[in-house]
């Protein structure tokens, strides 16, 4: 009785690179032009607000809310340099 050997492997198949996923569509807002800080919104909500710290001269952005009359959570040693909103009308 003759032992035959195993049959060989299948020849294996060039890996094929799948394509790139598409890229996420750009969520970008139109915005205002920045406004300096002595002039306020004229509505309530959030706003991007630019930052200096005054002794590094290093500019920060935040969003900060802003009430109607003055915006309640900036404190601190950095100065409130300039405002800019979305250029979008609120819904009525």
């Amino acid at each position: 009785m003759t032992l035959l050997p195993p049959p060989p492997p299948p020849p294996a198949r060039a890996a094929q690179a799948l394509p790139p996923p598409p890229a996420p569509p750009a969520r970008e807002h139109a915005t205002t032009d920045w406004f300096p800080m002595r002039i306020a919104p004229v509505r309530e909500g959030e706003y991007r607000v630019k930052h200096e710290d005054t002794r590094t001269r290093h500019v920060f952005y935040t969003r900060e809310y802003w009430n109607g009359k003055r915006w309640p959570g900036m404190v601190g040693k950095f100065s409130a340099v300039g405002w800019c909103g979305l250029a979008l009308e609120p819904k009525q």
